[in-house]
């Protein structure tokens, strides 16, 4: 090999080392220079903050165990109003989000907004002032002081707001989950009956482009007595026989309305809820989950609410509490059922005489809730015509055990004296002369809970729930309207 080709070759080398090496150092020194001219924050994990969650629910599970746990109060004490309108330059925002039947959730910096409502019903939070109550969510409890930007058609305002989780600590302790919340913003007298917008942050003089519009809820006279909500459905399989009944059972019963909220469902599902829309019978609100790191692939958004059960229950907080908003003044009631449920007076042929004569027996208290007793229903292999027209009603074998009181019941509560609803019960009430949930008994009325199988909360219980049965009579009265209603209804749908 030729001594000069080897020489060349060290040279080369030689020269794109330095080449390397000039070039890294430029870099190098271009990228010292503008740090320098702008400084950025290096983010490290907060690892001390993950820990102190952590120890916070092993100290509260520990004193759940010795009866220790603090329960967080379900009533307000007053609070002052507090008004920064001198100490910030408040910019009006850029956009306005406005409600809309296809939902976004509107996304601050620290939290993720739903909807916001006017609320000008007496509490004891703020006795003397209207409210803006914002629906939200955020990953963990907020422990820092919120402030609600208000903004009217030609001035705005910054006020501290209170925060209330919709939720009990006693049913899972753990934070590290987007929380559902309850933000009371109380609107000063100078700027009651104006058109409003409100932006959330933990930041005194926060700096939010989006603004959420405040809606008022209709208020005609006199209001109805029960509107019927649904948490956001998510079924990929085809649920439209069971549906129609489902649907004719709740207007057979009294509500004038039926909101449901919708993630996904099958095009045979949808072409269901689609035709009670076009007749003016239902209020449909397609929502998705907030947060771009959630699933929103409806398939995997539903692989994730079925894992993450916990996550999920939170989750469904949101709509069931966004209903009660939405028929704050224009019903009396609202009832959380899901569709595998029925609310069966047993006395009465529906549920207005039911709740009149429930109202007479709380001797002039202040109701929160009313809530009926549960009993299962499990999966029959029923045959014939009946059993497609009408599925529900075709499976007429109970469970002999009505559950506990409270187990798993539900309730009809009332838009007059409570801040928030749980799955169950009235949760928040508006003040200190609001009563408990008022429990009918099984001779009144019952809650039809149609279940695939046994619910794993009450797995000790299932041998004889499933084993100890008997025949259901509650709907018989009933049977002949509903069949007449569903087959005139699947008559007009085309089923």
């Amino acid at each position: 090999r030729s001594p000069m080709r080897g020489v060349t070759l060290w040279h080369s080398r030689t020269l794109l080392l330095l080449a390397c090496v000039v070039l890294i150092g430029g870099i190098l020194i271009i990228d010292y220079h503008l740090d320098k001219r702008v400084r950025r924050p290096v983010i490290y994990p907060d690892v001390l903050k993950d820990v102190d969650y952590a120890l916070d629910a092993m100290e509260y599970l520990h004193d759940t165990q010795n009866g220790r746990a603090f329960i967080r109060p379900v009533i307000e004490t007053e609070s002052t109003v507090m008004e920064h309108y001198w100490g910030c330059s408040v910019d009006r925002p850029k956009k306005i989000v406005r409600p809309s039947t296809n939902h976004q959730w509107t996304k601050t910096q620290d939290f993720h907004l739903f909807s916001a409502y006017l609320d000008t019903r007496a509490n004891s939070l703020y006795p003397r002032n209207q409210a803006v109550q914002v629906l939200a969510m955020s990953f963990r409890l907020p422990n820092s002081t919120v402030y609600c930007s208000l903004h009217s058609e030609g001035r705005s305002t910054v006020v501290e707001g209170t925060v209330r989780e919709i939720w009990q600590r006693g049913w899972d302790p753990r934070g590290d989950f987007f929380v559902p919340l309850l933000i009371s913003c109380p609107i000063p007298h100078w700027m009651e009956g104006k058109k409003l917008s409100v932006q959330i942050s933990t930041e005194k003089c926060g700096k939010e482009e989006e603004s959420l519009s405040v809606s008022i809820p209709p208020s005609p006279s006199p209001p109805a007595k029960v509107a019927v909500c649904v948490k956001g459905l998510d079924f990929q399989g085809d649920l439209s026989s069971n549906l129609v009944e489902w649907l004719e059972w709740q207007f057979l019963f009294g509500p004038d309305t039926v909101t449901i909220y919708v993630y996904t469902v099958s095009p045979a599902t949808e072409r269901v809820l689609r035709w009670y829309e076009s007749q003016g019978r239902i209020e449909l609100i397609w929502i998705d989950l907030p947060g771009e790191e959630s699933p929103h692939v409806p398939v995997s958004r539903t692989a994730y609410m079925k894992r993450n059960r916990q996550q999920k229950r939170r989750h469904e907080l949101i709509p069931y509490n966004d209903c009660l908003y939405r028929h704050l003044n224009s019903h009396e009631y609202v009832l959380i059922v899901d569709i595998d449920e029925i609310v069966v007076p047993q006395q009465h042929d529906n549920w207005i005489d039911l709740l009149n004569e429930a109202e007479l027996s709380a001797n002039g208290r202040v109701i929160s809730s009313i809530s009926m007793r549960n009993v299962f229903k499990f999966p029959r292999n029923e045959t014939g015509v009946n059993s497609k027209i009408l599925p529900l009603y075709s499976n007429r074998i109970r469970s002999e055990r009505t559950s506990k009181r409270g187990d798993y019941g539900k309730s009809f509560s009332s838009t007059r004296s409570v801040a928030t609803v749980f799955n169950h019960f009235a949760l928040h009430r508006l003040h200190p002369n609001v009563t408990h949930t008022l429990h009918l008994p099984e001779r009144t009325a019952l809650k039809l809970h149609y279940k695939s199988s046994c619910p794993v909360e009450s797995r000790a219980e299932c041998p004889e729930l499933t084993r100890d049965t008997v025949v259901d009579e509650s709907l018989d009265r009933f049977a002949g309207k509903i069949e007449e209603r569903v087959r005139e209804v699947r008559r007009r749908i085309g089923m």
